[in-house]
């Protein structure tokens, strides 16, 4: 069943909050820096929420959760080539689900 206009709406916002959040972390890595555990923190809740709305790239929502986990532990031990490796992953998920329509693309 398509997901109804209401829950298009939420997700559309719930990305948009993604897209800044993830932004910050990339930014952050990109400079060197580690990124605000606050920041990782919102992005792997917010990616908890997506993967809770059926319809929107479903079957990649596990690799998701995966590269989340991943994302979480490197900046738990700030280890900054498991922060760069989870990053590369959530890059290329982003990619794969966007050029598919997942994730509301």
């Amino acid at each position: 069943m398509p997901p109804t206009p209401e829950r298009r709406e939420k997700f559309r916002l719930l990305k948009k909050g993604m897209g800044q959040t993830f932004g910050r972390i990339r930014r952050a890595m990109a400079a060197g820096l580690v990124p605000e555990r606050a920041d990782v923190c919102a992005f792997i809740e917010q990616s908890r929420l997506m993967t809770s709305y059926p319809g929107f790239g479903d079957d990649a929502y596990g690799d998701l959760l995966a590269a989340c986990d991943a994302l979480a532990q490197a900046s738990t031990t700030q280890d900054g080539p498991g922060m760069a490796a989870a990053l590369k992953a959530l890059l290329a998920l982003q990619t794969r689900c966007h050029q598919a329509g997942g994730w509301g693309a």
